[in-house]
């Protein structure tokens, strides 16, 4: 109902828009293609009707890419398999190597087989990851049960919509925006209600019937109508959690608010609140039916319009981490650690770094599982999660093997935070970060940072601790011993308070110009 004055609002202003029509993500067509190969590698003996169906999307889609009619001949026939042609017998073969892999490993190497990959658009490519990244959430036993995952979310005309892109404002369902975000987001309309007629018959939440004019019928009216906005409160916080940045609620007073509308009430943010967020605005005369052909004329620039920021080396928001980053060349070991395997350094001090904030123990076999269902760990095979599972255990124990030497034990500690998020205003730029360790013995503070590194070279983190230190100090009053946490080597490097001045001096001196490693 809201639909038309919307468009005909967009069209009389000329804002382009596009109607997000979802679809399934799981219907998608490459997503589809990965599902009746995947289905034929479990094929043995004559297809049935459904792998017959399976092996028709096969030949057609990018793997194959015949023309049915080559094949037609083949296909009438009770088991088409043998008369197909050898290539495509070769390919068959292939697909069922992929039956005795794990789940997860089969649907990775088949979605990275390069003929596929070749007839994919770069958004095709994108829905392809987030199928590997929605599957590495589930535990399946078998290739079964990944087929019949894909299937029933196939067939689920709600799960995972993804609207069409269009330029302009998208506007589509609450449903079709289920896990989306968009920097902007406006909900138009809270103030409609549903309908109020009473049905001449209901159907109860437990299948019981009610006829209207029996006792039983109002009873069951207000159960339905209990469910219907306990619905509509899940269908709004789905909508209010959309936006990214801005978010913007329209409607109008009226003497029969629905469920959204009272919600907002509770919260404060009705349509007679004072709430300085709550902005009030007459009814306007409505718009001109039809849009003027005329394009309108080209509104003149903005007198800031031509203002810039000059440019800078450093951004206005930034992280040590991430400017040494930009600063410093990767070391041999770790290139050829990213080069095998792009996103496995960064699990690995993720998961090391969560797992020493909160005192796992790397013999608790609970514990340590329970570091796989962290989501950097989401996109590995199951031999890639065991190796990185025993790279952490190998690291904590060696942490806690400098608990009493290099560093004080736990319970000699008379203050002790763990992961302290921080900022700091300095040179121009506001620095941000996560202070691994911050803890006080007899009356002395230490600030320390966890490295995984293969090389020990504290040069290329004095920047970052001197940030970490100054943010301390400003904010707590407290002066830091400052050390870098070598956890392979078992090595400790504390800076000189001198030595942390030094590298902050230079960024001082130039606000905006980009500070020294050395």
């Amino acid at each position: 109902r809201s639909l038309p004055h919307l468009e005909e609002a967009f069209r009389a202003r000329g804002v382009p828009y596009g109607l997000g029509r979802g679809r399934s993500f799981f219907t998608r067509p490459e997503v589809r293609d990965l599902y009746h190969a995947l289905r034929l590698s479990l094929l043995e003996g004559p297809p049935g009707p459904e792998e017959r169906l399976s092996l028709l999307a096969f030949l057609r889609g990018p793997w194959v890419g015949l023309d049915l009619s080559e094949v037609e001949e083949a296909l009438r026939a009770p088991d088409p398999l043998p008369l197909l042609p050898e290539e495509v017998q070769r390919k068959l073969l292939e697909l069922r190597q992929l039956a005795g892999l794990p789940p997860l490993e089969a649907l990775k190497r088949l979605s990275r087989d390069e003929a596929f990959l070749r007839r994919l658009s770069p958004r095709a490519r994108a829905n392809v990851d987030t199928l590997l990244l929605l599957a590495a959430m589930e535990r399946f036993p078998d290739l079964e049960a990944l087929l019949e995952w894909m299937r029933v979310r196939a067939e689920d005309p709600e799960a995972s919509e993804l609207p069409e892109r269009s330029e302009g404002v998208q506007v589509l369902t609450v449903h079709a925006a289920k896990g989306l975000e968009w920097p902007v987001v406006a909900l138009f309309d809270l103030s409609r209600g549903e309908n109020s007629r009473e049905e001449a018959l209901l159907v109860g939440l437990r299948g019981e019937v009610a006829l209207r004019g029996t006792p039983a019928y109002q009873e069951v009216r207000k159960a339905l109508q209990k469910a219907q906005e306990e619905e509509a409160l899940r269908l709004l916080y789905v909508a209010l959690s959309r936006a990214k940045d801005v978010l913007l609620l329209t409607g109008s007073a009226t003497g029969r608010p629905g469920p959204w509308v009272r919600a907002m009430e509770r919260l404060g943010l009705g349509p007679e609140s004072q709430d300085p967020l709550v902005r009030r605005h007459p009814l306007l005369k409505p718009l001109p039916p039809n849009p003027s052909p005329e394009p309108p004329p080209s509104p003149s620039p903005a007198p800031y319009a031509s203002l810039a920021f000059s440019p800078r080396p450093l951004p206005w928001v930034y992280s040590p981490s991430a400017f040494k980053k930009a600063q410093e060349p990767i070391p041999l070991a770790e290139a050829l650690e990213k080069e095998a395997l792009p996103e496995f350094p960064r699990a690995l001090g993720t998961l090391v770094h969560y797992a020493i904030a909160r005192h796992l123990d790397p013999e608790n076999e609970g514990a340590m599982a329970g570091l796989l269902l962290q989501e950097v760990a989401f996109p590995f095979a199951e031999e890639e999660k065991r190796r990185l599972l025993e790279e952490v255990r190998d690291l904590l124990r060696r942490y806690r093997g400098m608990l009493g030497t290099h560093l004080a034990p736990l319970e000699a500690r008379e203050e002790d935070h763990a992961e302290l998020p921080l900022v700091l205003p300095l040179g121009g730029t506001v620095w941000y970060g996560v202070l691994d360790r911050l803890y006080r013995v007899g009356g002395r503070w230490y600030l320390e940072d966890y490295k995984t590194d293969h090389e020990v070279r504290p040069e290329v983190y004095r920047f970052q601790l001197a940030i970490y230190r100054r943010a301390l100090l400003e904010a707590w009053g407290v002066e830091a011993e400052a050390r870098l946490v070598y956890l392979r080597p078992q090595r400790l490097h504390a800076f000189t308070p001198g030595e942390l001045e030094e590298a902050l001096r230079a960024l001082e001196k130039s606000p905006g110009e980009a500070p020294g490693a050395g």
